[in-house]
């Protein structure tokens, strides 16, 4: 899923309500009402909306602005979106109209990976490739995978062949000698692993410079974000480092998650709550069940809690704002 949280600034979330979707707004109240089969959050200014199993989107005021006519369909981000019909996969604008018309049927889970500094990844016939949204491949599909660009980088997997990191302006990065790339880029920082120790990881800068040693066992699917990033600490607790290495957040969680904003999630002894950027939290934490849509929802003041978009709550308070049962 794309951090949607940063290019979503409407201020709606989808809701279901007797088989149908809608969307409410920050205060709780219904605000597009549920007429739609199915919809998607919002994006640089568009939803996804479905009708008779066909793909369109609409704007922040619930307009139906792009008529239901694609097979599938990908979040809008930089005023652009992948779409696919059942022959082709093209690329709209926000009113539509088609600006790029591609000879590969991209397959549907790279969809979710919006396009971001201008590059998109897309999978074909199993394999990874990255769009450049002004003229087509940047990277043909020939990887195992790609992370998404940031800072400038993608993070490349080639099977049997040591990753690499691959420049917007088309030149590549090797680790610095004696380590291996481990992951992609995040607030100006990549970490690497050192040949002749993989008990911990070291972090080079964007000149290729090692900037950061020894940090052990650092959650690398995460990353950087808000200058913090989850780590595992001793006795398989988690903490927050931040990007000099220092710990900034004890590790005492079972589950501690990346920061989006002022808030992250974290858990112990299967109970919950959002924590500042200090580590205190927002509220006495409680049992939450089914959390699923937290992490793209934190930008705005609730977050959702149940799957099938029922219940919603502040997460900065804890209490429910909104439910769909009440709108059945």
């Amino acid at each position: 899923m794309p951090k949607l949280g940063s290019n979503d600034s409407s201020g709606l979330t989808p809701f279901k309500a007797s088989g149908l979707s809608g969307f409410f707004d920050s205060l709780g109240k219904v605000a597009i009402l549920p007429t739609f089969q199915q919809v998607q959050y919002f994006t640089d200014g568009r939803a996804a909306f479905k009708r008779d199993n066909r793909w369109g989107f609409i704007d922040e005021e619930g307009a139906e602005v792009i008529e239901p006519s694609f097979d599938r369909i990908g979040f809008f981000a930089e005023g652009v979106a992948l779409v696919s019909t059942e022959q082709k996969s093209l690329l709209i604008n926000h009113s539509g109209q088609v600006l790029q018309k591609y000879e590969h049927l991209f397959e549907e889970k790279p969809f979710l990976n919006c396009f971001v500094e201008g590059h998109a990844i897309v999978k074909v016939n199993g394999q990874c490739g990255l769009l450049d949204r002004n003229r087509g491949f940047a990277l043909d599909p020939v990887f195992s995978a790609i992370g998404q660009v940031c800072n400038g980088f993608a993070v490349v997997h080639q099977k049997g062949m040591p990753s690499f990191l691959w420049r917007t302006d088309g030149t590549r990065m090797d680790a610095p000698k004696g380590y291996t790339i481990a992951g992609g880029f995040s607030e100006g920082l990549a970490p690497v692993k050192s040949d002749s120790d993989l008990h911990h990881f070291s972090f080079m800068d964007l000149n290729g410079d090692i900037v950061l040693e020894n940090i052990p066992s650092v959650l690398l699917y995460e990353g950087f974000n808000s200058g913090v990033m989850p780590i595992l600490g001793p006795k398989k607790k988690y903490g927050y480092m931040n990007t000099r290495g220092e710990v900034v957040i004890e590790p005492k969680f079972d589950t501690a998650l990346r920061f989006i904003g002022d808030a992250a999630l974290v858990e112990n002894r299967g109970k919950t709550t959002f924590i500042r950027p200090d580590g205190t939290p927002y509220f006495k934490p409680k049992e939450l069940r089914n959390l699923s849509q937290w992490s793209i929802r934190l930008h705005s003041p609730f977050v959702a809690l149940d799957i099938f978009n029922s219940d919603y709550i502040s997460k900065y308070t804890g209490e429910l704002i909104f439910s769909s049962k009440s709108h059945h």
